[in-house]
């Protein structure tokens, strides 16, 4: 779910308990603990109460202006239906068809069963090909296939947990952590504006769990200090977006190849991965082969009973080693920094915040 148009922070925590609420239906929550079937109930303000025709009427509040938009790539993009079963998706897709006024062509496939040694006559007598072509279930294609001419059509690429691990470089503008986040949740590197005011909210809507013990300065403060695109995020951000998406993120650090991992002891079911070179957060994602464009990256891994992602995890420490190898981090607490701005040469983390706090100074390099 993306967020926007963020007005203000209830706006804010509006959405958030939404977003909760969805993840909660997905991972069969909503109710607490069930046997697979649960009664959820949804608020009005998100039916659809007056209609003639179901699936016209969802199509009309999903795609507004779908007559004017129907051959228009960026606007489909932007909107989705989801449907509960397979002969929902049919009618969805037909009605959806049904909008175009160009001619329709008719695609049929024959299915058969496979003939073998240990494979007499026996299931081709049961499994007829009408009996096939009937077959309606996920992972199988359907027998018809209806397409017009301009029709725009979806091709899913479904890869296994196969490939290589790849560091994807996130922009270097002190919200490095926010985008990297944005990446691996949403396929987008420009949400720090977005996840700094979701922060922001959470902070403000529980000052009781967010004191100034916890957050180092007043909550209020915080609050207005987070928001500040100049300012760096770091492990109390962290904590706070893995509970908002439910989801458990992994930072490894370089230098010492650790994994901090946020959302443990959550039993969330899925899991994403940064990189941390000590100044810096990337994203790390599975990518099929090298080269290939993020646009097949998969960020978004499964936990499994024993708490690991599975071999992806283990690409992802070997990822950390290599860079470790090529010294690819900084040494935060010996490093030499120089001052952007008055050009004063400062070692270390320690020197370079106290350094900012007394100037209000944000903008430093490294040199040797």
């Amino acid at each position: 779910m993306r967020l926007q148009n963020l007005d203000s922070e209830t706006e804010c925590v509006r959405l958030k308990l939404f977003s909760e609420w969805i993840s909660n239906i997905g991972n069969g929550t909503i109710v607490g603990l069930n046997d697979g079937h649960a009664t959820v109930e949804i608020s009005n303000d998100l039916l659809i109460t007056e209609f003639d025709d179901p699936v016209n009427s969802i199509v009309s509040s999903t795609y507004l202006t779908i007559s004017y938009d129907i051959h228009d790539t960026s606007y489909l993009h932007e909107r989705a239906i989801l449907a509960p079963t397979i002969g929902v998706v049919e009618s969805v897709n037909e009605y959806m068809i049904s909008l175009t006024s160009t001619e329709a062509n008719t695609y049929l496939s024959s299915d058969s069963t496979c003939r073998s040694d240990t494979n007499v006559d026996l299931l081709q007598d049961i499994h007829t090909p009408e009996f096939l072509n009937g077959i309606r279930c996920s992972g199988v294609p359907n027998h018809e296939l209806k397409l017009k001419i301009g029709t725009l059509l979806c091709k899913i690429y479904r890869f296994k947990m196969e490939g290589i691990m790849v560091r994807r470089v996130i922009l270097s503008d002190n919200s490095c952590l926010f985008n990297a986040v944005g990446y691996v949740m949403d396929h987008d590197k420009k949400k720090a504006p977005e996840l700094r005011q979701v922060i922001a909210a959470t902070v403000a809507s529980a000052p009781e769990k967010y004191t100034e013990a916890f957050l180092g300065k007043p909550n209020e403060e915080y609050c207005a200090w987070i928001l500040n695109p100049e300012k760096w995020g770091g492990g109390i951000e962290l904590a706070i977006l893995a509970e908002y998406y439910g989801r458990e993120i992994a930072a490894y650090d370089i230098q010492t190849i650790r994994c901090d991992l946020y959302g443990q002891g959550q039993n969330y079911r899925e899991r994403v991965m940064l990189i941390y070179d000590g100044l810096h957060y990337d994203a790390l994602a599975m990518s099929p082969a090298e080269g290939a464009p993020e646009e097949f990256d998969q960020t978004i891994f499964p936990v499994q009973a024993d708490r690991t992602v599975g071999p992806a995890e283990l690409l992802a420490l070997n990822l950390v080693k290599d860079q470790q190898r090529k010294r690819s981090y900084t040494d935060t607490s010996n490093f030499t920094l120089r001052c952007g701005t008055c050009q004063i040469g400062v070692v270390g983390q320690k020197e370079a915040v106290e350094h900012a706090e007394a100037t209000g100074h944000v903008n430093f390099q490294e040199y040797r």
